[in-house]
């Protein structure tokens, strides 16, 4: 597992988003067509850039917009696979 914080030095925008510190996730950096990705598989989310910094940039951003969304829907207005995700990113932080 690699947290965020640990791969990349920008980790502090996640920092000032939470005002806490995420809890390792795990992130596969690839590169294909011209493009490198920055993936978690679990949260079905995906980031992409130039360079591998810029893809787990992206990722993180993507990170922080669904964990304000998840974070802030009713768990009586989600079913299916939506409630899986919300309990996951509800379990992003440390000390949640």
């Amino acid at each position: 597992m690699v947290g965020y914080r640990d791969i990349h030095p920008n980790a502090s925008l996640v920092e000032v988003v939470f005002d806490r510190r995420l809890k390792p996730i795990s992130v596969r950096v690839y590169f294909d067509d011209g493009l490198f990705f920055a993936e978690n598989e679990a949260l079905f989310l995906y980031g992409t850039g130039m360079s591998p910094d810029e893809a787990i940039t992206d990722l993180g951003l993507h990170i922080i917009h669904f964990y304000q969304y998840y974070k802030n829907l009713d768990w009586s207005q989600i079913t299916g696979d939506a409630l899986r995700l919300k309990k996951l990113y509800e379990g992003l932080l440390l000390g949640e």
